[in-house]
C-alpha cells in the first residue's frame, strides 16, 4: 500500500471520529436547552457520542465502503445521506411509539434531532476528510519541489 493511500485512509478514519463529536459539541447544549436541562449538556453529550460512535461503527462505515466502491469518488450529499441513514436504527429503537413513555410531540421532536445530527454528522465528516486529504495534497507538492 502506498504512502498516499495510507495517509488517505487515515484522514477518513480521523473524520469518522471527529465528525460526530464536533456535531454533539454544537448540538448538546441547543438539545439540553430545548428540554429546560442546560446544566446537564454534558450528559446530552456523552450519551449521544455513545450512540454516534456506535452507529459509525455498525452503519456508517460500511456505508461509505460502499459507496466508495460502487458510486466512487464520495460527495457531499452521499455524506449526508448517509449519516441520515445510520441515524435511522438509532430512530427505529429508541424512539419506537409503541414501547416508548414518551409523549408523541417529544418522539417527534427527538427524531428530527437525531436525523438532523446524522445529516450535519454526514456533512462535517464529508468537510473533515477533504481539509485533511487536501492539507497532505499540500505537504506532498512542497516535497516534490526542488
Amino acid at each position: 500500500m502506498s504512502n498516499v493511500r495510507a495517509h488517505a485512509m487515515l484522514n477518513t478514519v480521523l473524520a469518522f471520529f471527529a465528525a460526530p463529536f464536533l456535531v454533539l459539541l454544537v448540538t448538546s447544549p441547543l438539545v439540553a436547552a430545548s428540554v429546560g436541562e442546560l446544566h446537564a449538556w454534558g450528559l446530552f453529550f456523552a450519551f449521544g457520542l455513545f450512540f454516534a460512535y456506535a452507529s459509525v461503527v455498525m452503519f456508517a462505515v460500511p456505508l461509505y465502503v460502499l459507496a466508495v466502491r460502487f458510486l466512487g469518488p464520495v460527495k457531499l450529499w452521499h455524506c449526508v445521506a448517509g449519516g441520515v441513514v445510520a441515524a435511522v436504527p438509532l430512530c427505529a429503537t429508541e424512539f419506537n411509539p409503541i414501547s416508548s413513555s414518551r409523549p408523541g410531540q417529544a418522539s417527534l421532536m427527538y427524531l428530527v434531532v437525531a436525523l438532523a445530527t446524522g445529516a450535519l454528522s454526514g456533512a462535517c465528516f464529508w468537510y473533515v476528510r477533504g481539509v485533511l486529504n487536501a492539507e497532505d495534497q499540500k505537504k506532498r507538492s512542497l516535497k516534490s519541489v526542488p
